[in-house]
């Protein structure tokens, strides 16, 4: 039973990506033609993307429509608990930032081809916050949230929790490559394939495992904090580190050592070691918690 609903999950997957390249060109067209008139930095700036980044955005887009859709007409309550955990949020996204910089300074100190460039401000500090809030928000909906309950069947256990991080790390080299044909309708389909076929090639065994165990790291927190604000909280911080190291650190094209890496978060033996070791303490406290519960006086 389990396994069909991996057969329909994956099916769904594919058909949202059909989707998102079919709206492709309206929106591409729609944004150029409202930049011509209008004559915006930001709608400039949309106009300038290329054309697999909408690709890539619209396919995330369309997935949050379409589970948000299924969880409202579905007969089944997911327990997402979103009304309450705000003080989860909070905690797991301090958490998250206060793990994520803790890994990247103990990298630096052995790394010192590092540069940090001190150009970080309040403009640059609230773009990764608000990037980080909406694209970890909507990757924790759709797959900790509707994909996880959905194999799980309501259920509230550990079940599909690897396939789930499989699916969740492969994914994350799924990028939509520019495609050739001058239609933009034939090009936004070949980026969308590309983007599957592709895989293989994108594939790296540091970054697979990071994401992999990331996955498992936020299940456990789900678990842990019994709301989807405490998976979110943790992606969040993440997500906001890499987007302000990305804009203020530079790093050296060559690694200098495997183990270390080129001192990013995600090609580090270090860091899946760390994620390792943090996703044993999680499943630890969160079994702990549930002996506790059910435990008779």
């Amino acid at each position: 039973m389990t396994l069909w609903r991996w057969v329909i999950a994956l099916a769904a997957y594919v058909g949202i990506l059909a989707i998102a390249a079919g709206l492709v060109p309206v929106v591409y067209l729609l944004v150029g033609a409202c930049d011509n008139f209008f004559s915006v930095d930001w709608l400039r700036y949309l106009a300038n993307k290329p054309l697999e980044c909408y690709v890539d955005r619209l396919r995330v887009i369309v997935g949050c429509i379409v589970v948000i859709v299924a969880v409202r007409r579905s007969p089944k309550k997911y327990r997402w608990n979103l009304r309450r955990g705000v003080w989860s949020y909070i905690g797991t996204f301090l958490f998250g930032i206060f793990v994520w910089m803790t890994l990247f300074f103990v990298i630096k100190s052995f790394v010192s081809d590092i540069k940090i460039n001190a150009t970080s401000n309040a403009g640059v500090l609230l773009q990764a916050f608000i990037a980080g809030l909406l694209l970890a928000t909507a990757e924790e909906i759709i797959f900790r949230g509707f994909l996880w309950d959905f194999v799980r069947n309501g259920r509230q256990t550990f079940e599909g929790i690897f396939p789930l991080a499989f699916i969740f790390a492969l994914l994350h080299f799924s990028h939509c490559d520019a495609g050739t044909d001058p239609n933009v309708l034939i090009q936004s389909f070949q980026c969308a394939w590309h983007s599957i076929t592709d895989i293989p090639q994108r594939f790296v065994l540091e970054f697979f495992l990071c994401v992999f165990l990331l996955s498992l790291l936020l299940c456990g927190l789900r678990m842990q904090t019994q709301t989807l604000w405490g998976s979110i909280g943790f992606h969040q911080g993440l997500i906001t580190t890499l987007f302000v190291l990305r804009k203020c650190v530079r790093y050296p094209e060559i690694p200098t050592s495997r183990f270390w890496g080129t001192g990013r978060l995600t090609d580090s033996w270090f860091v899946v070691i760390a994620l390792c070791c943090l996703c044993v303490w999680m499943f630890w406290r969160t079994k702990k918690q549930a002996f506790s519960l059910t435990k008779t006086p």
